[in-house]
């Protein structure tokens, strides 16, 4: 959830795509393109998946400094093996909400068969901090053939809305090294609730890209050359098209149209386009409007009541292998009434929306999975893998339900999409994988292949409060495998 202050009036609107929908086509076939003399088929199972848990580790407490007493959070995670170790770190950044208190970030390893906190070895001390970091990204910045981290940082979402806008950290081999400090006074107050980061322009180095809440104008692009950093304006945002782009709620940086460029995806919020890209990434000339979620949005304040929906988690991959990138969404349906020129917001359930690249630069609107209904949960960055080695990526979507009790409740959970082909998914929550239930309930993070599947920890967070109770990380580790 996100609270917003101080919306513009004035927008660019661009036109929407109008989903279509392919008549008398038989179940586990598409149409690809109708002109072609051998439509395109996509094998899909009919299998619907049972996940077990087995091997299960026994349970590990890591303590870590609470510095605020309100409700400490975990945000933004993620997962990625940067040191060629054969495992998954898990990468945990963290919010504080009401106060939003500075908290460093933190890293786990699987380590004899529980988890160990190496955040200090890895950072060698000079550990990232965030006030709301919703979540880390992974990619090479300067051109050495590593993945750095970028933690994607909105600052403080109250009043003075004020705080960093990301933090950089290089990947030297062995650990990774904060460079944040070089370019931190020229960002600070830029509140970068969505981040782009990866090479952008198609010279030998990366770019990132702030967005900057909702003044279009403070957006700014740092640019990499080896391991120097300069911050320049966002050419978008001169042209005045940032407008409609600048309070994105998470951007995705791939090439969707194949032709070697990076393009970059832009998740929308209740009061703009739900989906769009920015083909060609930096190298390009305005926004793409792709097709809306089914509550649209709300722009004009004049309007009484707001109806529309956040898109809080974008899964990007081939999902049904046919050599083009397809979108996974879960959004959150946002209700409300305008008090003079600001919001008095209401967040709801979350659900489903699949975007299908039907032809090169066309995606539509699939069938399935289409708004199935989630709950009141807010779900996080997704973690994209094959968990059962069937040559299908799945996907993990960790969440925390909406209520209960930070401290002494088991909040943190996940949803799997199982992976059945031809974009058709068997959705399983945590709550009915065998054996879960039986050990501690939690988030899951894929931590390698196995030849049972896959290799997982299982990990709930507690929030602490201040000095009097530190916030706790609780774990252990298990084959995840599918039948």
């Amino acid at each position: 959830m996100k609270s917003l202050f101080l919306i513009p009036v004035t927008f660019f609107l661009s036109a929407c795509n109008i989903n279509t929908v392919e008549k008398d086509v038989a179940p586990g076939f598409s149409v690809i393109d109708p002109d072609q003399k051998t439509p395109a088929t996509k094998l899909v199972s009919t299998k619907d998946f049972s996940l077990f848990l087995s091997s299960q580790s026994s349970q590990s407490t890591i303590s870590v400094k609470d510095y605020s007493d309100d409700a400490t959070i975990v945000q933004g995670i993620g997962v990625a093996d940067l040191f060629d170790n054969g495992q998954n770190d898990i990468f945990l950044c963290s919010t504080t909400y009401r106060n939003f208190l500075s908290h460093p970030v933190v890293i786990l390893r699987a380590n004899n068969g529980g988890l160990k906190n190496v955040t200090n070895s890895v950072f060698n001390g000079n550990v990232p901090t965030t006030n709301q970091c919703t979540m880390p990204i992974f990619k090479d910045l300067n051109g050495d053939g590593k993945k750095d981290v970028i933690y994607s940082e909105a600052g403080r979402d109250a009043p003075p809305w004020t705080g960093t806008a990301v933090e950089v950290a290089l990947n030297t081999g062995n650990n990774l090294s904060r460079i944040t400090e070089m370019f931190e006074e020229k960002v600070m107050g830029i509140r970068s609730y969505a981040t782009a980061a990866g090479n952008l322009d198609r010279d030998p180095f990366g770019e990132i890209v702030l967005s900057s809440g909702t003044d279009a104008k403070k957006s700014v692009i740092l640019e990499f050359d080896g391991d120097l950093v300069s911050v320049k304006p966002n050419k978008f945002s001169q042209r005045g098209i940032w407008d409609d782009a600048s309070n994105s709620t998470n951007m995705q940086v791939a090439d969707f149209d194949n032709d070697g460029k990076q393009d970059i995806y832009l998740g929308g919020s209740w009061y703009s386009h739900s989906n769009r890209i920015i083909w060609s990434g930096l190298l390009g000339n305005g926004l793409a409007v792709l097709p809306d979620t089914p509550l649209g949005f709300t722009k004009d304040v004049n309007k009484k009541s707001i109806s529309g929906a956040d898109i809080t988690s974008s899964a990007v991959a081939d999902f049904d292998n046919d050599g083009d990138l397809d979108i996974v969404n879960v959004y959150e349906k946002v209700s409300g009434n305008w008090k003079g020129n600001s919001p008095d917001l209401k967040y709801g359930a979350s659900a489903i929306q699949v975007l299908e690249q039907t032809k090169r630069r066309k995606f539509e609107i699939s069938d399935n999975l289409r708004d199935q209904s989630l709950g009141m949960r807010y779900y996080l960055t997704p973690i994209i893998f094959d968990l059962n080695n069937d040559g299908y990526d799945d996907i993990i979507i960790n969440y925390w339900r909406k209520a209960g009790d930070w401290k002494t409740q088991s909040l943190f959970s996940a949803t799997i999409f199982m992976n059945k082909g031809g974009l058709n998914f068997t959705i399983i929550d945590a709550s009915k994988i065998s054996g879960y239930s039986n050990n501690l309930k939690g988030m899951i993070f894929p931590l390698q292949g196995s030849s049972r599947g896959t290799k997982v920890a299982v990990l709930q967070h507690y929030s602490g409060s201040g000095a009097s109770m530190n916030r706790r990380l609780v774990s252990y580790t298990a084959e995840l495998s599918a039948k």
